[in-house]
């Protein structure tokens, strides 16, 4: 075997490793462009599943936004009318204890008592002249059972059931 020979075998080598190569850079090809298919594939039905479902979030995201703001109100109105209940009971409360005690009465005597400055007659013989008694009717709510002289006595108008 001459170097021609050895030459030739090596060239065949090269040649068949050349091709083996070849087919699997083929093979590689095929399969990349089977992977790139099926990518694409998968884009489309990825971009579809997106789309349908993005309605779908975003109404969802919608209702519990608006369930939200439900609850927002709710314990807003929740929070707001229990104080204000407890402001209206403890008042109640206040006034039934001061009506009980007659405070309020005698704030109003006081009360009478200084925006007067003048003092009426009071006792059982005690007299007024009639233009201050008429004064004193027409200012004075008209009941029924209205009782002019004591309030004359007391500058009060009073009611007797």
């Amino acid at each position: 075997m001459g170097i021609g020979d050895i030459a030739v075998n090596e060239a065949k080598q090269i040649t068949l490793s050349l091709r083996r190569v070849r087919g699997q850079l083929e093979d590689d090809i095929q399969k990349i462009s089977a992977a790139s298919s099926a990518l694409s594939n998968d884009d489309v039905l990825i971009r579809e599943t997106l789309n349908e479902h993005a309605y779908d979030l975003k109404s969802a995201l919608h209702e519990t936004k608006k369930k939200i703001n439900m609850v927002t109100l709710v314990s807003f109105w929740e929070k707001y009318s229990l104080r204000l209940s407890l402001i209206v009971f403890n008042l109640v409360v206040v006034y039934i204890v001061l009506k009980r005690i007659r405070f309020l009465h005698l704030i109003q005597i006081l009360a009478n008592i200084m925006l007067r400055r003048e003092k009426l007659p009071d006792g059982p013989g005690a007299s007024i002249n009639t233009s201050e008694y008429s004064r004193l009717i027409d200012t004075c709510p008209s009941f029924p059972n209205f009782d002019y002289d004591d309030y004359l006595r007391t500058d009060t108008c009073y009611v007797r059931y």
